[in-house]
């Protein structure tokens, strides 16, 4: 089976002073549903995530929900990483509420603050049809040439 690289939010516990990596288990059973192996990405690699994209060869690249961009240079710094692997070995990318954003901005688009947004539930249309949940504080001003939403 092939290896599907997915991004992780980071959970900030100051009190604990710990900075954890994290990931909805219901995306990795998404992506086991669909025959793959999905495999969590480190923010704490660093520079190593080269060494690490070499070895694993993900035949593709999720990248997750969760956190706005700017928040976390860690994980800015990985999706970044991420997406030129992709672009590099033309590999398919999918990306989820933040994901989604991060591909739009690495491809130049903007984003704007939207509010009531975190921690609310919305209705998704187009050719996904679902109500999740949200947890950024973003949207996109426009969509890149050569990027289709579909939801």
């Amino acid at each position: 089976m092939k290896i599907v690289a997915i991004s992780q939010r980071v959970d900030d516990y100051p009190d604990r002073n710990e900075r954890r990596d994290a990931l909805d288990q219901r995306l990795v059973d998404f992506v086991v549903n669909c025959g793959y192996i999905p495999v969590p990405v480190s923010n704490a690699l660093g520079g190593a995530i080269r060494d690490w994209l070499t070895v694993m060869q993900p035949a593709a690249v999720v990248l997750s929900g969760g956190n706005n961009i700017g928040q976390y240079a860690e994980r800015d710094d990985t999706e970044h990483a991420l997406l030129a692997h992709a672009q590099a070995h033309r590999l398919p990318v999918l990306g989820i509420c933040r994901g989604m954003q991060m591909m739009a901005h690495w491809a130049g688009a903007s984003l704007h603050p939207v509010n009531g947004h975190v921690r609310t539930r919305h209705q998704l249309t187009g050719q996904i049809s679902a109500e999740v949940n949200s947890y950024h504080g973003h949207s996109l001003a426009t969509c890149p040439e050569g990027f289709e939403v579909v939801a």
